[in-house]
Formats: structure tokens, sequence, C-alpha cells
């Protein structure tokens, strides 16, 4: 089974986004779009961090 993952692109209006898929590949999230794509990696970095560590409630 392959691990949660981002993947970090250009959309049709050259906004760089990045989606977070589950182990199954699905897509679970999409982020909102940035100017440049340091700043979609960051984000995405940061919720990794933030998520990792998040408690189920």
């Amino acid at each position: 089974m392959v691990s949660p993952y981002f993947k970090v692109f250009k959309d049709s209006a050259g906004e760089w986004r990045w989606t977070l898929h589950a182990a199954n590949n699905e897509p679970v999230a999409v982020s909102e779009g940035y100017t440049r794509r340091e700043s979609a990696v960051e984000m995405a970095q940061k919720l990794w961090k933030i998520a990792y560590n998040a408690p189920i409630v």
C-alpha cells in the first residue's frame, strides 16, 4: 500500500496547487492557488507537519 502523499501542480489558470492523496491514491484535499510553486510546496509541508501530530477526536 502506498503512503499518503502530496502532488504539486500548475492548474489551467496558471496557479500552483497541491492535492493530498490518500493511501488508495484518491485525492482527499486540494489547496487554494499560489503564484509561486515554492509557496505551494511550503504550505503542503506545513500541513503535513501539523496533521501528522494532530489528535483524532
